[in-house]
């Protein structure tokens, strides 16, 4: 894919003549780094790898599978609040009065915990979540936070790290949110039972410690036009953590870009909250309804081929909207000028690629997915 001057768009906020493209965000890693026992959160956006590089959604499905059960999940219920400590031995792990073993928390977790303990001592708490100096001073810190608050029964939501073999507790949660009817487990089931409507499909996922982003493409290459041909693709989030509910999309894979459009949620029946059975039900039909909607984005984007727009203003409206600045809001004007020579000019459908190539040069996953799922609402409106 080439550079075109001609085709080049100047934001009204930025100059796009000394922006150089930024490198590629790098694919997951398994690796997982410790500072003190705070555990990193490993979740880097799914990069815009070739489709080719992706693997069968059958394997897909038993990898997922197989690394849930590595982590051996589990919950432990009813642990008193007055009964942790931090331990005071330079690392800060958190264990329990007679336990046998200290585990290392993400920081996810440390919010969760001291927003259950620290009712009366939100600034404290905030001060503790944000490591506080000396490393020494935590501990004191920490039991100082929770004798002074009501004692309270809660659910620690642990997995186990594959990197270190170490337990790590990567939730607070109350009973209602199950980890059999909510976590992963489930979303794998709900994607197998509509497995039949995508026998040739590729997939990718990545698992972090407050959540999981996936995806599939399937199909056969859909030519909208000449030089621009997409496949159809279903977007999945979850999250155990309480971090984010439940969501399934309908989506594109611009395969003369290699990547991707997130149309917007659709309402309550792709969103769930992980309390009992019935979050099940509400994936079953997420994943449905997702798998259903992806037969309307070709339409759609045959549409906003057609549909003139002002360009700059649009760009610049989609720039505000996700709060880009600087360097980011730049790289948006940059990846105009990469748009191919087959997406029409000054149409809804350049926009529309241009945000979805942005998402090459993200600094993060959230801003990436902001980007593509900002190009699906634009695209869902026309």
């Amino acid at each position: 894919m080439t550079q075109n001057p001609t085709r080049e768009i100047t934001l009204p906020m930025n100059n796009t003549a000394t922006v150089a493209a930024p490198a590629v965000i790098p694919t997951v890693t398994s690796e997982t780094v410790f500072e003190d026992s705070v555990v990193a959160n490993p979740v880097v956006y799914l990069d815009a790898r070739d489709i080719k590089e992706w693997v069968s959604l059958d394997e897909t499905l038993d990898t997922w599978s197989e690394q849930i059960k590595l982590q051996q999940l589990r919950d432990v219920e009813d642990v008193e609040t007055q009964t942790l400590f931090l331990r005071d031995s330079g690392d800060a792990a958190l264990q329990r009065q007679g336990g046998k073993q200290a585990v290392a928390y993400t920081l996810t977790a440390m919010r969760h915990l001291c927003a259950l303990v620290g009712e009366g001592e939100r600034n404290t708490a905030g001060v503790l979540c944000r490591t506080a100096k000396p490393k020494n001073s935590r501990p004191p810190l920490f039991q100082d936070i929770v004798q002074g608050n009501p004692n309270r029964e809660v659910t620690l939501r642990i997995a186990r790290d594959l990197a270190t073999g170490r337990p790590v507790v990567r939730a607070f949660v109350s009973d209602r949110h199950s980890l059999s009817s909510g976590d992963d487990t489930a979303l794998i089931a709900a994607i197998r039972q509509f497995q039949g409507l995508a026998q040739d499909a590729r997939a990718r996922y990545v698992r972090g410690w407050d959540h999981t982003r996936a995806e599939l493409v399937c199909g056969e290459t859909i030519q909208i036009r000449p030089g621009l041909g997409i496949k159809l693709r279903a977007y999945f989030q979850n999250s155990e953590t309480k971090a984010c509910s439940f969501g399934a999309a309908a989506g594109a894979y611009l395969t003369f870009t290699g990547t991707p459009v997130t149309l917007p949620f659709s309402g309550e029946r792709n969103k769930a909250r992980h309390l009992d059975s019935k979050c099940e039900i509400a994936m079953t039909g997420a994943v449905e309804r997702a798998l259903t909607d992806m037969h309307n984005v070709a339409n759609l984007f045959d549409r906003a081929c057609g549909k003139e727009v002002n360009v700059g203003e649009m760009l610049q409206a989609a720039v505000d909207s996700m709060g880009l600045k600087d360097d980011a809001a730049a790289a948006v004007a940059l990846t105009a000028a990469m748009v191919p020579e087959a997406v029409p000019a000054n149409t809804l459908a350049f926009v529309v690629v241009a945000l979805s190539l942005f998402t090459r040069y993200a600094k993060d996953a959230d801003q990436a997915f902001d980007a593509e799922a900002t190009a699906g609402f634009l695209l869902s409106k026309v």
